[in-house]
C-alpha cells in the first residue's frame, strides 16, 4: 500500500512535448539545470527544453547537430526585433548513450558579457556566441510563453530521442560552484 513507483518518460524522438507550464515567464536572471541521455544517431539537432516564440521572446536549449549544448535567447523588441542570439559550447560534446549533466544559465539583458554561460557535467564548458543584429547587445524579451520539455520550439530543432530528467528552473544565476555541487550531490 505504501509503494513508491517512478517511471522516466522516454521520448522517441517524434512529435513528443511536455508541457510543464503553459504562461512560463523567466526571470531577470534564470538558471536551467537538468539530466538528458541522448539516442539516436549523431549530426541529430535535439531539442530540449524550449520557452520561446522564435524572433519574439524567450530562450530554448538545444544538443545540436554536433553534440554540443546550444542555447539560443529571442528578441523582439526594441533595436533588436527579431533577432536570435545563439551561444554554443565550445569545449565538450554531450556523449550520446550516457546521462549528462546539462546547465545553462542566463541574464535577460542579454549579450555574452552580461552572463551567458554553459556546463556539462559541472563544468563550464565555455560558448561561443553569434550575434545576429547590429544594434549592440542582445536583449532577451520575456513574456509568458509554454515551458516544453523534449522540444527545441522550430522546425529545424527536433524533438528529443532519449530522456531527460530532474529539470530545475531558478530566478538566478548560479555560480560554477552551485552548478558543481548540483553536479556532484544533487
Amino acid at each position: 500500500a505504501l509503494q513508491s513507483y517512478n517511471q522516466l518518460a522516454w521520448f522517441d524522438g517524434t512529435n513528443d512535448i511536455v508541457t510543464a507550464n503553459d504562461d512560463f515567464t523567466p526571470g531577470n536572471l534564470t538558471t536551467v539545470a537538468f539530466w538528458v541521455f541522448l539516442n539516436g544517431d549523431d549530426g541529430e539537432v535535439r531539442g530540449l527544453i524550449d520557452n520561446i516564440e522564435w524572433l519574439n521572446s524567450g530562450w530554448r536549449i538545444t544538443a545540436d547537430s554536433n553534440n554540443k549544448l546550444t542555447l539560443q535567447t529571442s528578441s523582439g523588441s526594441g533595436t533588436d526585433d527579431g533577432s536570435v542570439n545563439t551561444y554554443t559550447s565550445t569545449a565538450t560534446t554531450m556523449t550520446r548513450g550516457r546521462w549528462i549533466h546539462c546547465v545553462a544559465t542566463f541574464n535577460y539583458l542579454g549579450g555574452a558579457s552580461n552572463g551567458h554561460f554553459l556546463y556539462i557535467d559541472g563544468e563550464d564548458v565555455g560558448s561561443s556566441a553569434s550575434t545576429p543584429n547590429t544594434n549592440g547587445a542582445h536583449t532577451m524579451t520575456k513574456t509568458a510563453d509554454p515551458l516544453n520539455i523534449g522540444y527545441g520550439g522550430g522546425l529545424a530543432q527536433s524533438y528529443l530521442n532519449g530522456c531527460i530528467t530532474e529539470i530545475s528552473v531558478w530566478s538566478d544565476m548560479l555560480s560554477l560552484a552551485n552548478v558543481q555541487e548540483l553536479y556532484n550531490d544533487g
